[in-house]
């Protein structure tokens, strides 16, 4: 039990303490769907045990470098629980202990009132067909072609390397693989140039999609939340 300055029991803290166990452990056991996420990283899993107030034990269902690199005692992550109504609520914890897919993290306490995220990416080295599109008012005549290597990806975007001159404001099209889950997709999507950087002999290009439909930023975001 808390104790005040004076060393007498706190009834009021310990009280406080308990409701927010409560809370947290309500919470934890009606979510619909469980991460353990930190940086742009974010793993979805499940909850295996746990004791009030001072651990969880959480499986992840995918596993990846980012989940190997994290060390132990990393206090700057989070659990998020999207519960079968209402918006997520997110606690932030400490990874205790590792065994891959298991992971012993701090219990639960206060919510976070709002964490922001970076948005995230995923990290790739895959070679795609460019198409550069013609440009306007100038003496490129016709689309033009090459070969590109795909960096990243988000949501709104990827990042490429190319030896393909381009400048910012060009339209390209590029072609991704998304396919998750089994099932094959791949997308044609034309992107517009937004920053050009040389390296070398070589162009590092960030690429933002071009008026996307709904269905291809799923299917991203799909892709996005399998890796």
């Amino acid at each position: 039990m808390a104790e005040n300055d004076s060393g007498k029991p706190n009834v009021n803290a310990d009280e406080a303490r308990q409701k927010i166990i409560a809370f947290s452990t309500n919470v934890i056991n009606n979510a619909k769907e469980l991460y353990f996420e930190f940086g742009e990283h974010k793993y979805r899993g499940d909850l295996l045990d746990s004791r009030l107030g001072e651990y969880i034990l959480f499986r992840a269902r995918h596993a990846d470098d980012g989940l190997v690199r994290i060390p132990v005692d990393y206090d700057l992550s989070y659990l998020r629980a999207i519960p079968q109504k209402g918006k997520p609520v997110t606690f932030k914890v400490k990874l205790l202990q590792k065994k891959i897919p298991h992971l012993l993290l701090s219990f639960p306490m206060e919510p976070e009132p709002e964490v922001v995220r970076k948005q995230k990416r995923r990290f790739m080295r895959v070679t795609t067909p460019l198409v550069l599109k013609r440009r306007d008012n100038t003496m490129l005549a016709a689309d033009r072609s090459g070969i590109g290597t795909i960096l990243d990806i988000s949501e709104k975007g990827v990042m490429i390397e190319t030896s393909l001159e381009l400048e910012k404001g060009d339209r390209v099209n590029i072609f991704l693989n998304v396919s998750t889950g089994g099932e094959k997709k791949n997308l044609e999507m034309l992107c517009v140039v937004r920053r050009v950087d040389w390296k070398g002999n070589l162009l590092t290009c960030g690429l933002e999609f071009f008026k996307p439909s709904e269905g291809v930023l799923r299917a991203v975001a799909d892709f996005l939340a399998a890796h």
